[in-house]
């Protein structure tokens, strides 16, 4: 893939001592473990971390942040927090020095500070885009642990909810047993065995009054 799209974070990342990669020289940039490389004609790019971890920009996003980006994925962070250190401190004696040359000499001492106060403020971006993306890094897994601890809690009263009904059903159910050992103990007769009962009754009643009347039949009869 061509670097064509992003071509200022290839000379910045050239300058900050970041090199082409050994299997693709010309696609990817290398420093240690940190690759960035371009993904797509459009601009869209691509940083692996010195863990593995793969960050993925769009074209849109500012050549800035991915710069400072891959300088805090090579740990490279603090060296250019020295730098921006040192050319403050080089500006500071070269605006002495200036003060004690010649008008003719100053032309050229001039342009040179100017290039030297363009480097410095590129400098200082990128040393505030890469506070801002560990900034943003820091909000993001509070943010995630925020939402964890959310979801254990909601979790947590889930648990609690379905233990109560669990509980709550375990009484109904006893209830219920008990209610249907006391209804069988003392269940009423049905229309059909009430019935039944009475004929029962009935066919009793007859062979009793059959007994007794063949009995009397049998009784040899009193002489008078």
């Amino acid at each position: 893939m061509t670097w064509n799209p992003r071509l200022a974070i290839v000379e910045a990342l050239e300058e900050a001592g970041w090199s082409g990669d050994e299997e693709n020289p010309l696609g990817l940039l290398r420093h240690g473990e940190a690759v960035w490389g371009v993904t797509s004609p459009a601009g869209d790019s691509s940083l692996t971390e010195r863990g593995g971890a793969v960050v993925d920009f769009p074209a849109d996003t500012s050549a800035a942040l991915i710069v400072a980006a891959c300088l805090v994925a090579s740990g490279q962070a603090g060296d250019q927090a020295a730098e921006l250190k040192r050319l403050r401190l080089a500006l500071s004696s070269a605006k002495r020095r200036a003060k004690r040359r010649l008008p003719h000499e100053r032309e050229g001492l001039i342009f040179h500070l100017e290039r030297q106060n363009d480097r410095l403020y590129g400098l200082a971006q990128i040393a505030n885009a890469a506070a801002e993306v560990s900034a943003k890094g820091w909000d993001d897994a509070r943010r995630e642990a925020g939402k964890l601890r959310e979801m254990n809690g909601r979790l947590r009263t889930r648990i609690a909810d379905a233990e109560a009904r669990l509980e709550a059903v375990h009484g109904d159910v006893a209830d219920q047993l008990v209610q249907e050992g006391a209804r069988r103990r003392k269940v009423a007769w049905s229309p059909m065995e009430v019935t039944a009962a009475a004929e029962w009754g009935d066919a009793a009643a007859f062979v009793r009054s059959l007994t007794g009347k063949q009995a009397s039949d049998e009784t040899p009869a009193q002489v008078p």
